[in-house]
Order: structure tokens, then sequence, then C-alpha cells
């Protein structure tokens, strides 16, 4: 009963650190309970059967008992990455609640030994962090890396649309361990509403664009094929996705990808957010599909 009262528990407080913040949001909530959901399938799956384990392991320990059955609790929940990945974070810290928890349960109605029993169950606290750091660290140099090269035309700035799988266009040339986007500006029908009349983009065969760790590289080219760096933050990011086509009689599927260019007004927060300008730009370039029309005739 013990076992299960720790893992209830440890489920319920880690559940409330996004059921509590999401409640001030409309749906919030619903993270929550699936965290909730996923907490208590794995504390009764796979955290009671650890604990159980612990005590057995150091039930003979005359000292350091405590720290034992921590480091049993804590790093056969860090093993769970190479079953759930990167929500292996969820089991770590889970499994250090439960175990605080379950240890506060054996010694309740004990006053002894009570300040260097909570100093050590502090004391796991920097290797809950370093752990989660380790475990994000290993999952992230074992990604492959998207190593590309965009060249931009000088002073441009907007959205960017890079369309792969496109028949006819060539495939992307290599330098070294990159592929290389000489971008293009290319101007937009007169019918389109928006304030938008280029974009930058560039059109390959190549039928998939590089997924992993991102290592993009982007630089201004001059007339003369000089490079300049562009500072990452003047570069955002923006949406990835595909949709489908038919070319004489020939179905097919174009994927996509989308970044936003500041020239100026470069920012942490253009990194991680972009323009709400370039974002309706890249809306309308997404919701017609012209340009394709155009591009194959």
């Amino acid at each position: 009963m013990q076992k299960v009262k720790s893992a209830l528990f440890s489920s319920l407080i880690l559940s409330g650190f996004f059921i509590v913040p999401g409640s001030f949001e409309p749906g919030g909530w619903v993270l929550g309970f699936i965290v909730l959901a996923y907490s208590l399938l794995g504390t009764f799956v796979y955290g009671i059967p650890v604990s159980l384990l612990s005590d057995f392991l150091t039930k003979g320990l005359p000292k350091g008992r405590i720290i034992a059955a921590g480091f049993i609790h804590i790093t056969l929940a860090y093993l769970t990455v190479f079953l759930i990945g990167g929500l292996a974070a969820f089991a770590i810290i889970c499994a250090f609640i439960f175990f605080v928890i379950d240890e506060s349960i054996k010694r309740k109605g004990q006053d002894v030994g009570k300040q260097h029993y909570v100093l050590t169950v502090l004391s796991f606290v920097p290797v809950v962090v370093m752990l989660i750091w380790g475990m994000n660290y290993q999952l992230s140099a074992g990604l492959e890396k998207t190593n590309n090269i965009y060249l931009v035309p000088e002073g441009y700035e907007g959205p960017i649309l890079i369309l792969y799988n496109i028949p006819g266009e060539p495939e992307l040339n290599k330098e070294g361990d990159y592929d290389v986007f000489p971008l293009y500006i290319k101007d937009l029908p007169e019918q389109f509403s928006s304030n938008l009349d280029s974009y930058a983009t560039f059109s390959t065969s190549t039928k998939e664009r590089d997924y992993g760790r991102i290592n993009n590289k982007f630089y201004y080219v001059d007339n003369d094929g000089n490079r300049t760096a562009i500072d990452e933050y003047c570069i955002n990011s923006g949406v990835i996705g595909s949709t489908g086509y038919s070319s004489d009689g020939e179905g097919g599927e174009i994927v996509y990808e989308t970044f936003q260019l500041a020239e100026s007004g470069c920012s942490e927060d253009f990194y991680l957010h972009g323009s709400p300008r370039f974002d309706l730009q890249i809306d309308e370039l997404l919701d017609n599909w012209r340009w394709y029309d155009e591009m194959s005739q």
C-alpha cells in the first residue's frame, strides 16, 4: 500500500506542474491530464517494481541506505531514455519525487536524523539536473545534422520558401558536408492581396529535406559572389509541410519549408517568433499554390 501511495502522489505532483498553470488558459489543463495518465502508467508499471528492487538491494546496508536507494530510483529512471527518448526527463523527475515520498512515508513519526535526511534528499537535486542534461546531450549528439547553406541575394529581407521534389529542377549541390541552396528572387502575381511583391525561393528535385539537429548557415551574396554571414538572430525558422500535386497525369508530393529573414531589426524575439507581417505573407504563399502551376508551365 505504501508503494501505491508513493506512485499516486508522485504522479499527481508531477502533473500538477502542468495542470495548475494550464488552468489559466483555455484548454491548457489537458496537457496536465495527459501527463497524469502517462505518469500513473509509468509509476505503476515501472516505478513500483524499481522501488521494490531498491528496498531489496538496500535493506541490509547499515549506512548510506538512503543514498543507495536514491541512486537506484533515479538511475533506473534514466535508463528509460532508451525506450521513450526525451520523455525520460519526466521519468527522472517523477522517480525523484517517488523516492522522496516513499522515504518520507518510511520515516513518518521519526525525528531522529531529520536534518541529515533533508540534506541527503536535497543533494539529489543536482544529480537529477545533471542526468536530464546528460540525457538531452546524448539524444542531440546522436541526431543527424541538417547541414544546409542558404545563399541569399544581397539586401533581401522577407519570406523564404524552399521546395523539394519538384520535377525537372536540379539536385542539390554540395560544399563539403553541406547542401547548398542558391536562392533567387521571384515576383508574385499582382492579384496577391498582401503587400508582398516578391519572395526568395529555391526549387530542387531532391525529394526530402534533411531532418535532425539544425546546423544551417545563411549568407548574403553580392553580384561578385562574395559572401557575408547573416546573424542567426536575423533568421526565423518557419513551417515545414507537404502538399500533393498532379502534373502530366502523374501525382506526387511537394515538400516545403519556410524561413523569415530580417535585414534590420534582428533580435532574439524575431529569431523565436518572426514578424507578423512576414507571417501573413508566408500564409498567402502557402494558401495559393499558383506558383507551382506557373513553374511547371
